[in-house]
């Protein structure tokens, strides 16, 4: 890569290291992904890399972040709530900048930064839920759907690899994955609905900046938080049972 991505404002050889060639080309489709990097690369290498902050720092930091977040939103304060949810996005860009600009990779690491995505996955949408049932705008069955949904999502993720590449099928249910980049290079198909759903129903995507824009309830004259949350409850649940049916299918077709 010969030129910087628009808005990286950081020099080329430093962008090569923390915002690396790989990065770009998974995160690229990401909505809320590629605008937050143009802030996390500047904040990380002018500033947070020279006062000597810690990947793992930023990290635990995070995780209150994410607390913080569930605290507003289950208070009825939707929009300090969002506004947070888009801040952990910056964050969860940022330590995994300073580790690539530090050289400070580890396995520990990498473990507090899928606990920090599993948490705040279990945290945005039900903590949200919880607001919106005590504030009376949705019944304790959308809540309960709610916890469910993203309970079953954070359990099933990991648990898929395909490793039958003569199966078309197959190669597009393998893309559906996070790891699973190399897949999507072989398949635009599922590479495109890769990123489709992602988009929408992870962090990242759109979910952050819609559930900004929809708190700002005195613009509108309906509330639209229900709505939403309804929305991403029952995508969750069919996300979860296309994930089971994709696990089925692997392992009747792979054998």
């Amino acid at each position: 890569m010969s030129k910087k991505p628009w808005g990286i404002f950081v020099p080329l050889k430093i962008q090569k290291i923390i915002y690396p060639k790989e990065k770009i080309e998974y995160e690229g489709p990401y909505i809320l992904a590629t605008l937050s990097r143009r802030v996390s690369v500047i904040l990380t290498y002018y500033i947070l890399n020279r006062i000597k902050i810690s990947a793992n720092s930023v990290s635990f930091f995070s995780f209150f972040v994410s607390f913080f977040c569930l605290f507003f939103l289950i208070n009825s304060n939707y929009l300090f709530g969002s506004l947070l949810a888009c801040f952990w996005s910056l964050l969860d860009n940022i330590d995994g900048e300073l580790a690539r600009l530090q050289k400070s990779s580890s396995n520990f690491g990498a473990f507090l930064e899928k606990l920090n995505t599993n948490i705040f996955y279990m945290i945005l949408f039900p903590s949200l839920s919880i607001g919106l049932y005590r504030d009376g705008l949705i019944d304790f069955k959308l809540m309960i759907l709610t916890f469910f949904s993203l309970s079953l999502f954070i359990i099933l993720r990991p648990f898929f690899d395909a490793n039958n590449k003569n199966s078309n099928f197959i190669l597009i249910i393998a893309c559906q994955f996070k790891n699973s980049f190399n897949y999507r290079k072989k398949s635009k198909m599922g590479s495109f609905i890769f990123y489709l759903w992602r988009n929408i129903f992870t962090q990242s995507g759109v979910n952050e900046i819609l559930l900004v824009l929809l708190s700002f309830t005195p613009v509108f004259s309906v509330n639209f938080l229900p709505k939403i949350l309804f929305f991403f409850s029952f995508g969750y649940f069919f996300i979860n049972v296309g994930i089971l049916i994709s696990l089925i299918l692997h392992n009747i077709l792979s054998k």
